[in-house]
């Protein structure tokens, strides 16, 4: 075992790099491999959290447009619903998962065999009498989804968590590992038989506890470039302890992942000049310290569930940005605006927009862009924002942008309309 101690010292300056870097926010396609470029993506992130707010396009298509702005939404169907590349299950919430990925899942979907959260047992016991029912109509007739099930309840639904009862089958069987996803219409879940859904080829042996930390480590390096022990816990799984059934593996089969993959050299041991805490970074990742200049010029206005920035704490800790989404705030106490959405320059987080698509006005509008205190806001930087603001317009079938407030002046015309 050798002696603990850090490795390397890193500066803040490289750790920004290797941090953003990683994300493959510089990664090019052609047109016609788009499907396996954002295959590579989904695969080289660990996932594309899934979300139905659609003020913009929704977050499962902006994370991977902000990767490759070439992304349309018919490519994840093709990727996701025509080839099974894809699958869908809980992370840290629900997303789109690499399929070459799906055994290490299997202990999640063994958790729900006998789950202790008090939501999944009354969702049991409440889809108990006709689950078997439900399983083989499904298994009998093909895919289904919840509207081909008839409501049996002589009540008025409470509300969005009011479902019917064959829903509450699904979603058993579902988290059970019996059904999955196997495609959305119109963004509504399509179930079939899992047999059916996971291709052939693909591994299904049951992992250990060690082999899936070593995968969610490794995983997580590959993403994220540089992590301390509380971003792995948090990596593709909740932390919290109510919510233990979603885990894939604890803390301490995390930790003695690390430590074996300290001691075969494969990941090191690290510290940011100036800061206590310890981190760690793949060995691959210090010999090649990931080129500064990928991001060079570029703008990303990224999703508030993008991958970089779910995890607030490690956000504001490595690349000293403080962020939250205010769509969850009353509106009183809102000081950014419904929708912010973080605005990256290179390899730093200048600002937030508070963005809507309107769809009758055919307008991309920048309700509040705000920048930074310690921004300084160049005519090269405010032309790559303008650039990646227009470009985000006609992402979401927009032929105008209009900006209607900021605190900088002068920097983008109120009204840009597109050709």
């Amino acid at each position: 075992m050798m002696v603990d101690r850090c490795d390397t010292v890193l500066s803040p300056a490289e750790v920004r790099s290797i941090a953003v870097n990683s994300q493959r926010f510089a990664s090019v396609s052609s047109r016609n491999v788009i499907a396996e470029n954002v295959l590579e993506i989904s695969n080289h992130i660990g996932y594309v959290q899934i979300d139905t707010i659609s003020v913009v396009r929704r977050a499962h298509h902006h994370v991977l447009w902000s990767r490759n702005h070439l992304y349309t939404e018919a490519v994840l169907d093709e990727v996701f619903m025509k080839n099974h590349e894809l699958f869908e299950y809980w992370t840290h919430a629900m997303s789109y998962v690499p399929m070459q990925d799906y055994r290490f899942f299997l202990p999640r979907m063994k958790n729900f065999q006998s789950a202790r959260h008090p939501w999944f047992k009354a969702l049991e016991s409440r889809a108990k009498p006709i689950i078997d029912e439900v399983f083989n109509r499904i298994k009998d007739e093909g895919p289904l989804g919840t509207r081909d099930f008839e409501d049996t309840r002589n009540k008025k639904r409470e509300g969005w968590w009011d479902w019917k009862p064959a829903k509450d089958a699904l979603e058993v069987l579902f988290w059970r590992g019996d059904l999955m996803v196997s495609g959305r219409d119109k963004f509504q879940k399509i179930y079939d038989i899992t047999e059916r859904v996971v291709p052939a080829h693909i591994n299904t042996t049951f992992p250990g506890p060690i082999e899936t930390a070593k995968f969610l480590v490794q995983k997580a390096l590959k993403a994220h470039g540089i992590l301390s022990l509380k971003d792995f816990q948090a990596f593709m799984q909740p932390d919290a302890g109510r919510d233990s059934d979603m885990r894939a593996c604890g803390r301490e089969y995390i930790q003695q992942a690390v430590n074996e993959l300290r001691d075969e050299n494969t990941i090191v041991k690290a510290q940011i000049s100036g800061s206590d805490e310890v981190y760690y970074v793949q060995q691959e990742t210090l010999n090649t310290l990931v080129d500064q200049r990928l991001m060079k010029g570029k703008t990303r206005v990224l999703s508030p569930f993008d991958n970089l920035v779910i995890n607030r704490d490690r956000l504001e800790r490595l690349l000293g940005f403080r962020y939250m989404i205010e769509c969850y705030t009353p509106a009183p106490k809102r000081k950014y605006g419904y929708f912010s959405l973080p605005i990256l320059y290179q390899n730093t987080f200048i600002g937030r927009a508070d963005m809507k698509a309107d769809k009758m006005a055919n307008q991309l509008e920048i309700l509040n862009c705000h920048f930074e205190d310690g921004c300084k806001l160049s005519a090269t930087m405010a032309e790559s924002i303008i650039k990646e603001f227009s470009a985000f317009a006609r992402f979401n079938n927009c032929n105008k942008v209009r900006l209607k407030k900021s605190n900088r002046t002068n920097w983008m015309p109120e009204v840009i309309t597109l050709r």
